[in-house]
Formats: structure tokens, C-alpha cells, sequence
């Protein structure tokens, strides 16, 4: 693997880290207001 390969590598790694952080909390909040589904898309207020 070239530094460039790796570089990338790490960038995507980061970014698929990230929306899973910030994606956990919406998830956590519509299961607490008792939707009957969950929208990992949805962005709560």
C-alpha cells in the first residue's frame, strides 16, 4: 500500500466513525420518544 492508499484508508475510516457517532444519538432519541420505527436519516430537532 502507497502513503496515498493508506491516507485514504484512514480518511474513510474516520468519516464512517464519525456518522456513526453522530447517527447513535438520533437513534437512542426516537426510541426514547416511542416511534414505532426508526429513521437513521432523520435529524431531531
Amino acid at each position: 500500500m502507497g502513503k496515498a492508499e493508506i491516507n485514504s484508508f484512514i480518511h474513510k475510516y474516520i468519516c464512517d466513525y464519525l456518522m456513526i457517532r453522530l447517527r447513535i444519538p438520533h437513534i437512542v432519541g426516537n426510541k426514547k420518544k416511542g416511534n414505532g420505527f426508526i429513521n437513521p436519516f432523520q435529524i431531531s430537532e
